[in-house]
């Protein structure tokens, strides 16, 4: 799930850091690199975005197989919930360079085996999320974007008696501090609009 590259409607939180056309470029190289991992696990991949489908982007993901799903105007739970069809999937968003390739691969193979997964990021949220069957309850009740969403998706699933195995912490991209420690880290993607 992602939000395209257009200047002024993603990553707005780096904007006085890297500007309106820096922020768009960043979401680009990251959308695109998500894209690259998710098709590199072998498994069928949606891209669930926000923004005109006419992108350059997207038109190339189609090229390249993937299925593409405009997300509805509604809150992230029921985004979500859209997202998973109610059948066993994995959801990641764009902002976590550190989900490579290893991690995504054994999130989905848990999964297809019937177990519920999630990796927790450092400002209290998750960065990736896999159910094994339809479970509405684990986003509803829920301040997304806060830094609660992982508690309260804890305090969900609990009564929701479901049982969700919660993953080593990794540290999404979000802020201009965010933003320098993956550039050092040199998990940064190449930064800029080259093609899928």
């Amino acid at each position: 799930m992602g939000k395209l590259p257009l200047p002024g409607r993603c990553k707005t939180r780096l904007r006085p850091r890297l500007g309106l056309r820096g922020a768009a470029r960043l979401q680009h190289s990251l959308l695109r690199d998500r894209i690259r991992a998710a098709l590199r696990t072998g498994f069928p991949v949606e891209l669930h975005f926000d923004g005109p489908r006419g992108h350059p982007l997207l038109l190339t993901a189609r090229r390249k197989g993937l299925c593409l799903r405009r997300q509805a105007h509604a809150d992230l739970g029921t985004r979500m919930l859209r997202a998973l069809h109610g059948r066993p999937a994995v959801i990641i968003g764009t902002d976590c360079p550190a989900l490579d390739i290893f991690r995504l691969k054994q999130a989905l193979a848990a999964v297809h085996a019937g177990k519920n997964l999630c990796i927790p990021a450092g400002d209290g949220g998750y960065v990736l999320i896999g159910l094994s069957r339809h479970h509405p309850r684990s986003f509803r009740c829920i301040d997304w974007g806060s830094d609660s969403v992982l508690r309260q998706s804890r305090r969900q699933h609990r009564q929701g008696h479901l049982l969700v195995e919660e993953w080593s912490p990794l540290r999404d991209l979000d802020t201009p501090r965010d933003f320098w420690r993956e550039r050092r880290s040199g998990r940064l993607p190449a930064f800029g609009y080259a093609p899928l």
